[in-house]
């Protein structure tokens, strides 16, 4: 357990005067995010952090780190807290590092067509004054209401755009950190990028991004609703073979109803549902082709009002929450041939639970898959009933699938969704710029768990994963 050093202390508030807090009460709402980790956990790992730091500028970012470093106290930035695999969670307490302060637009570029933003930008704030110049963002994420620039970046993933466009590190042009020394670093290259990006902030802190953007252009959503998750997925195929939509997602019949009970608005039956956006451009030019495929495969498509409902709700999956009132996501990444098996085999396996799954195409190849469980925190059951994130996850696997994310939970998958060179590559870079250890300890790299000798999370995850699935399928039931 880390103390907070008097002179430390002394020193942080020098420098940040109320912008630095060590009230523990205050400090418990940055002990968790999106996701409610069940109690026993908070014995294995102090999520609680010892301070609440935040900085307006890059400058005392770097005397944040300078005093950290001297005194080993862990540094874990957070934007939003959005995010649900703990990458924000400190494990040994330490400093939370909020960086909701640093929310300036620096410039738009409208002639490059780049925005240079710091990292507590929230993504739809963004949005909404570049389209003032004309402009738009290439991808952003659905939680772009709250979710931040740093944070979504410090996290990688895809989201709406990413059919055309790419994961959100694809669309950095320039990025500038602070790393576990105190220096200021600017990078440029991909192969650099991908040493901070997407790293959960374990080789620097984030404090300024250069942001891809393109022109703003009036888009035409159709929603289609289909008797089956293969004729879902068979179409889906088929479109994105023969034309090129800017963005596209689907849901399960269980979300849709989820989400209309949580709404209280019902526009769409129940039935497997897919959103194809398209420019008004390329629409026109594929609309008879488009209404063709959709009608081999029994689909009824909706126009229109429906369909501008359902693409204005494309950034509010987490109201979900009002039925649950706990939600237990898990994500995933899977073959895009293999999604509809992938549907059909969570319905024959979770059938049971108030379940409820979108996802959105993230390439010609690949989707990612977002499930929802409801559930009840409050309950004696609930330990056992967040094993079936794990279900989903190894479900996934069967289907040649792999995690969307590793952030803390999930640490010990780290060499399958980085791959076994960048993994190394990324370690080398930690031990070169972190020689302390200090940023972000435990996140992709497994954290060892309190008072017990030579045993860390990701062990016990691959110890305990069987019981998990187990415990999920079997305990969680409501």
């Amino acid at each position: 357990m880390i103390l907070m050093n008097p002179e430390a202390k002394e020193k942080l508030e020098g420098i940040f005067g109320d912008r630095v807090r060590f009230d523990r009460d205050e400090a418990l709402v940055y002990s968790h995010d999106l996701a409610t980790l069940p109690d026993p956990v908070n014995l294995l790992i102090k999520t609680v952090p010892d301070a609440v730091v935040l900085p307006k500028s890059t400058e005392e970012i770097v005397k944040l780190i300078k005093i950290a470093g001297e005194f080993g106290i862990p540094v874990v930035p957070r934007g939003a807290g959005s995010g649900g695999y703990g990458g924000a969670l400190p494990v040994d307490g330490g400093i939370v590092v909020d960086m909701s302060f640093m929310n300036s637009i620096i410039e738009i570029d409208e002639e490059n067509m780049i925005a240079i933003v710091e990292p507590g930008v929230v993504w739809k704030d963004l949005e909404h004054e570049i389209n003032k110049r004309g402009l738009s963002l290439r991808v952003y994420p659905t939680s772009a209401p709250s979710a931040t620039v740093g944070g979504w970046v410090a996290q990688g993933g895809w989201g709406v755009g990413s059919l055309t466009y790419g994961s959100v590190v694809d669309n950095i042009e320039e990025l500038e950190f602070v790393d576990g020394l105190g220096e200021i670093r600017v990078i440029r290259n991909r192969m650099k990028l991908d040493l901070v990006a997407e790293c959960e902030g374990i080789t620097g802190i984030i404090t300024k991004v250069a942001i891809k953007l393109k022109s703003l252009e009036d888009m035409v959503p159709i929603v289609v609703q289909f008797p089956s998750a293969t004729a879902l997925s068979m179409v889906i195929e088929r479109i994105l073979a023969e034309m090129n939509p800017y963005t596209l997602n689907f849901a399960t019949p269980k979300f849709i109803k989820m989400k209309q009970e949580a709404t209280g608005h019902r526009s769409l039956d129940e039935k497997y549902t897919a959103m194809f956006v398209f420019t008004e451009e390329e629409y026109g030019r594929v609309k008879e082709t488009f209404s063709a495929i959709v009608a081999e495969y029994l689909g009824i498509i909706h126009e229109g009002e429906v369909a501008i409902e359902e693409w204005n709700e494309r950034f509010y999956p987490m109201r979900l929450k009002r039925l649950g009132p706990t939600v237990i996501p898990s994500e995933a990444i899977i073959p895009i041939g293999n999604l509809g098996d992938f549907l059909m085999a969570v319905e024959t396996e979770l059938g049971e639970f108030a379940l409820g799954i979108e996802g959105w195409v993230i390439g010609p190849d690949k989707v990612s898959v977002l499930a929802f469980f409801l559930d009840d925190e409050r309950s004696k059951r609930f330990t056992f009933s967040f094993g079936k994130s794990i279900v989903i996850l190894n479900l996934a696997k069967k289907f040649e699938g792999k995690p969307y994310s590793t952030g803390l939970w999930l640490s010990h998958e780290a060499e399958e969704y980085f791959g076994k060179k960048r993994l190394s590559e990324i370690l080398k870079f930690k031990k070169k710029f972190d020689p302390y250890g200090i940023l972000n300890p435990g996140k992709i790299f497994p954290a060892r768990i309190r008072g017990i000798p030579f045993v860390d999370i990701g062990k016990m995850m691959k110890i305990g994963t069987p019981f998990l699935e187990f415990a999920g399928k079997s305990l969680g039931k409501k």
